[in-house]
């Protein structure tokens, strides 16, 4: 089609029902000019949130793909969540210490040694050990029990063991029963060591809670009673050897005391004390009375040296005496009386002179009461000193019998000694015994139950929200790579923004399918029909296509046949032509020519003629 002026030309490209400008021309983006592309190429700008849109169109586009995969696989892993058989998980907590705490002589306790890892790390393989699973399998009576040797159940790995694997006859072998329950026992335990401590989860998974808690608890017990063992055999020889020699020591010590004790009759000697004889006792008493009596004498002769030597009553000793306080009341009293009376009577007067005499019978009386005080301190310094010489004598008399008495002990110390000696000894020996005893038994295990091992509520697996919520992810996840993968591999173009996006080109108009070409012919025949009106939209779109107008010639084509080539030229030509414009119309569809037959002419002569 070839109007009155000709500009470079713009086609219609792989949809009929959208008219794109020539990929030649500049289109307006956004607001900014840019250059048109070529097939495959975009137009937008690689900034984040022109890729955040892309991102979003592709999930859009492909959004029933990614929610069918995802709920399909949620269905899948519901219903093999469902059929599964529910196991439970017990877990018992124990510390393992690398040595156990010993016992000291003052009864204290000495910590375990420090942190070992190669230690931790032989103790978990031991844990793990085949001999740990033969000891819950021997105590728990395993191998007899059918339920535990059959498979968990029928759940959808299980069933797979169960069709390809022969049924395992139980009861016909026990031997054959017992390895089967260890392997059992070591498929289905788990430790799980807490990092930077001496603590380990010992877990075991089984579809019987009950049973799940009997099995870890055994073996638990069986790795306390392995370690308890080792330390008995480890000390059996110690043992052995420090009895005997306790023995021999118990007999040399019997002997020695007896010989002692056959001496000490012998020579009399009697001893008081591992330390001390009798008499040594005996002197050491004296000597300690010696000292009280020679401080008790000291005292005295101090108290009658000053009472002899006072010329006064004004000495302690003497003011403290009732009788010589009561007498100088009465004298006082008199004297006061005489002085009294002195101012009204003379010294001569009878009453004066009775009065007087009072006076001199009191000083008598106190004259002689310090003379008694006198004589009686001087009876106790006197008493003092005779003990103190009694007790001197008493305690030479102690001395010579301690030397003598040292002199016949020498042989009785030397034959102390060596008993002694063999107590020492024994008694050394005995406790060193005790120890290694101890350290072989029970007091000396290393392994401690921290948290006992309970009867689990709920199972551990399959647990099905935690399956569902994976799968809601992992279906979520393939389905949106999926999404990605198909719309990388497909180069359909299905929407207007897929052209503009492939070809670089701005949409001028959208023309609306016609059932057929009669249909077509019909509403284009009515000018208010929604097809007229689109190719009038799309006519005036192309005036404004170019700096200059209308292009001076226009190609229509598409990507396949039955697309309305011919429809969309006819309508253009016959609206470009109601506005006074001279249009060409040339039909370049050499194989399949159906332009005349629409417009009703003959076509005896047509574009090939013409080249």
């Amino acid at each position: 089609m070839t109007p009155e002026r000709s500009e470079p030309s713009s086609n219609q490209h792989a949809l009929p029902a959208a008219v794109t400008q020539s990929s030649q021309l500049t289109s307006a983006r956004d607001g900014v000019l840019q250059p048109g592309y070529g097939y495959g190429a975009a137009v937008e700008g690689h900034n984040l949130g022109s890729q955040l849109w892309e991102y979003w169109r592709i999930l859009n586009k492909r959004r029933w793909l990614v929610l069918g995969l995802a709920l399909g696989t949620m269905l899948v892993t519901g219903l093999a969540t469902l059929l599964e058989t529910p196991l439970y998980t017990s877990t018992i907590r124990l510390q393992i210490d690398k040595a156990g705490a010993k016992p000291l002589d003052n009864g204290e306790v000495r910590p375990a040694d420090g942190f070992d890892l190669d230690f931790l790390k032989t103790q978990y393989e031991l844990l793990q050990g085949r001999s740990m699973a033969e000891r819950v399998v021997s105590s728990l009576k395993l191998g007899a029990d059918a339920s535990f040797l059959q498979p968990a159940g029928y759940s959808v790995f299980g069933l797979v063991r169960v069709l390809f694997q022969p049924r395992v006859a139980i009861g016909t072998n026990a031997a054959a029963d017992e390895r089967r329950a260890a392997r059992v026992v070591l498929e289905n335990r788990s430790i799980r060591p807490l990092p930077g401590s001496r603590l380990v989860d010992l877990q075991y998974v089984d579809p019987s809670p009950p049973r799940a808690q009997r099995v870890v608890s055994a073996l638990a017990d069986a790795y306390i009673a392995s370690n308890i063992d080792k330390r008995f055999e480890a000390n059996a020889y110690s043992r052995t050897f420090l009895e005997d020699q306790t023995k021999q020591l118990k007999i040399r010590l019997e002997e020695s005391e007896k010989v002692m004790l056959d001496f000490a009759q012998r020579e009399k000697i009697v001893a008081s004390t591992e330390k001390a004889s009798v008499a040594e006792n005996n002197l050491a008493s004296a000597n300690t009375a010696l000292g009280v009596l020679i401080s008790e004498r000291i005292k005295t002769e101090q108290q009658f040296q000053q009472v002899q030597q006072a010329t006064a009553i004004n000495l302690p000793q003497l003011l403290t005496n009732a009788v010589i306080d009561g007498l100088r009341g009465r004298r006082n009293l008199l004297v006061t009386e005489y002085q009294e009376k002195l101012e009204t009577f003379k010294p001569d007067y009878p009453q004066m002179v009775q009065i007087k005499n009072k006076i001199s019978e009191i000083d008598r009386q106190l004259t002689t009461e310090i003379a008694t005080i006198k004589s009686s301190f001087k009876a106790a310094f006197e008493a003092s000193a005779k003990q103190e010489a009694d007790m001197r004598a008493q305690v030479e008399k102690l001395k010579v019998e301690v030397l003598d008495l040292q002199q016949r002990s020498i042989q009785f110390n030397i034959l102390k000694r060596e008993v002694d000696s063999n107590r020492a000894i024994y008694d050394s020996l005995l406790q060193r015994f005790k120890q290694v005893d101890i350290a072989g038994g029970v007091g000396a295990n290393n392994v401690f139950i921290v948290d006992r091992a309970e009867v689990p509520g709920s199972p551990s697996s399959p647990l099905l929200g935690r399956a569902l919520a994976l799968s809601l992810g992992f279906g979520l996840f393939a389905g949106i790579a999926l999404a990605f993968v198909l719309e990388h591999l497909d180069n359909t173009i299905r929407t207007v923004d897929e052209l503009e996006r492939a070809t670089g080109c701005v949409t001028l108009g959208i023309v609306p399918r016609a059932a057929d070409t009669s249909t077509a012919d019909a509403e284009l025949a009515d000018p208010r029909s929604a097809l007229s009106e689109a190719y009038r939209s799309l006519a005036t779109a192309l005036q404004f296509s170019t700096e200059k107008g209308l292009p001076w010639s226009i190609l229509f084509t598409s990507a396949g046949p039955g697309e309305g080539k011919s429809t969309s030229a006819i309508a253009m030509t016959r609206h470009f032509s109601s506005l006074g414009l001279k249009v060409l119309l040339i039909d370049a569809d050499l194989r399949n020519p159906s332009v005349h037959a629409r417009l009703g002419l003959a076509n005896d002569r047509g574009l090939s003629n013409a080249l």
